[in-house]
This record gives C-alpha cells, structure tokens and sequence, in this order.
C-alpha cells in the first residue's frame, strides 16, 4: 500500500483506496436524457408554434379588401387595397382616413368591412 500523495512508478498519482473511476453507463444516461428533453421541448413548444405560424401565413395571403381587421399595434380597420408588401386600411369612416401597413402587421381579421354584414367589435349585447 502507498502513502497518500505518493506516486507509482509510471508517474501518475496513486488513487487511495476505495475509489472507483465513474460508470461508463452515466454518459449514456445523460445523452439519452438530452435526448427526451429535446423531444419533449418539440412536442410542446416548437410543432404548435410552427403550426400556428402556417395558420397566419394562409390568413394573410387570404386577406381581401372590404375585409376588418385588427393589427399587431392595436388598431381596427377596413381593408382598402392590397398589394404583396403593403396594406391600406381605412381606420376612420367619418374623416376617411387611412393608414399604411405592412402585410406582417395584421393580426387578424374581425369580420367582413363596410359591404359585409358580419362585423364583430368585440362588444357584447347585453
């Protein structure tokens, strides 16, 4: 038996007794544990997100004029002309005034506008 802090004679540190290298088994574990939490994290975080994305992507490219809808900042109003990037939005019927937008900013659509019937402001009928 060596002393403790002595050496063998290749050099290396003498290991006290008792004390065993780690399993090989452990690195194994740890990697097919990554592996769940990575699974896990794209079942519930990155699939919905992904579809929710598709699902924005199709109602923007189904965007129509006449069509009411509310943007990413806040604000309703009724589709007036499209092009690929750009979306004129009527936001005030006594004044006409509109607004600029890019497609991206719309959030979504309430209803249909001025020619349409269904128009739905968020107020409830009491």
């Amino acid at each position: 038996m060596q002393a403790e802090g002595t050496t063998t004679a290749q050099g290396a540190p003498a290991s006290p007794e008792g004390t065993r290298p780690p399993p090989q088994g452990q690195f194994s574990e740890m990697l097919l544990m990554f592996g769940l939490m990575f699974v896990v994290l794209y079942l519930l975080v990155l699939r919905p997100q992904q579809r929710r994305e598709k699902e924005r992507q199709a109602m923007l490219k189904d965007l129509k004029k006449n069509d009411r809808v509310l943007t990413s900042g806040g604000l309703y109003g009724v589709v007036m002309n499209l092009s690929d990037e750009v979306v004129t939005l009527k936001v005030d019927e006594n004044h006409n005034v509109r607004m600029r937008f890019a497609r991206s900013a719309i959030a979504s659509v309430v209803g249909e506008g001025e020619n349409g019937a269904a128009v739905d402001d968020g107020k409830k009928e009491a």
